[in-house]
């Protein structure tokens, strides 16, 4: 395995926890933290936020060979407002989370004021896949990402395995 990637990996997802982190209501800095996000205009939690850490988890991780089928086991993509799906990709979750990682490889996706639209389709063809999901649900979407990361992270640790 490339650890090299890997502490790039893993370096992100620690910088997307303290994010988590620094909004929780007990940070001590919370105070600090919401002077600074009306001085920028904007919340550090945002569209552009989850956008790079679904691609650090769901393509990055998947093109360094570190990405488990573990990870995407169990995710809920009951949110997701299905548009468009000519090809019944919404119909398991492995081909979902593919069409999802599909749309962020290539750019494919659009921010209409709180919704992520992600599209997909063949190159140089007509989209097939489009998907709506609100900003604030598809960071849960994440957050459980995440979450089972961290459970994939403890078994390899107790199994004492690295992949």
């Amino acid at each position: 395995m490339n650890s090299q990637k890997k502490d790039i990996l893993y370096s992100a997802l620690l910088s997307y926890q303290w994010l988590f982190i620094c909004k929780d209501e007990k940070f001590p800095l919370r105070k600090d933290l919401e002077k600074f996000e009306t001085f920028k205009g904007g919340p550090i939690i945002n569209a552009g936020v989850l956008i790079s850490f679904a691609y650090m988890v769901l393509v990055f991780a998947r093109e360094s060979k570190l990405y488990n089928k573990f990870l995407i086991d169990n995710l809920n993509i009951n949110d997701f407002q299905i548009e468009l799906d000519e090809l019944n990709s919404s119909t398991q979750t492995l081909d979902f989370i593919r069409r999802i990682r599909n749309s962020l490889a290539h750019a494919n996706l659009l921010i209409d004021k709180t919704y992520i639209i992600f599209q997909d389709g063949k190159p140089n063809t007509k989209i097939n896949f489009r998907v709506r999901i609100l900003t604030s649900d598809f960071g849960n979407f994440m957050n459980n990402v995440l979450h089972n990361w961290n459970n994939f992270e403890k078994l390899l640790k107790l199994n004492n395995n690295e992949n």
